[in-house]
């Protein structure tokens, strides 16, 4: 595993935020209306910055600030994730489960980004 498949790792991650938070969460019909509600705003763009923020850190090879704003973004998602769970009574749209899938892609592409990162250091220090 290398930089670089942690980096489009995390590219796939801040996609699948934004996709998510796009796409409807949670569809209610009922007395002939059609209800969906999404994510996006508030909160879920401050994830998405860290998301962002991440893939920068981690092209820059700055695996600890990659790592920690991965760790962020994906947090951030599952809390908005368990946090708009609306009950039984609602259907559950694509974003709900691309929210999910986000947090966990994150998640796992900060860690490759920061052992990719850490990687291509030790080799560049036996080349020196």
């Amino acid at each position: 595993m290398n930089k670089k498949t942690g980096m489009i790792a995390l590219v796939v991650g801040v996609v699948l935020m934004l996709l998510g938070s796009l796409l409807p969460f949670a569809d209610a019909s009922g007395l002939g209306l059609d209800v969906k509600a999404n994510l996006f705003g508030g909160a879920v763009i401050l994830w998405m910055l860290f998301g962002v923020a991440s893939v920068v850190f981690a092209y820059l090879g700055k695996g600890a600030p990659a790592l920690v704003f991965g760790i962020l973004a994906s947090l951030g998602m599952f809390l908005s994730f368990f946090a708009n769970q609306l009950g039984a009574a609602f259907g559950k749209g694509m974003g709900y489960w691309l929210t999910l899938l986000s947090a966990v892609v994150m998640l796992v592409a900060a860690i490759m980004a920061f052992v990719g990162c850490k990687r291509t250091a030790a080799v560049s220090l036996q080349a020196a």
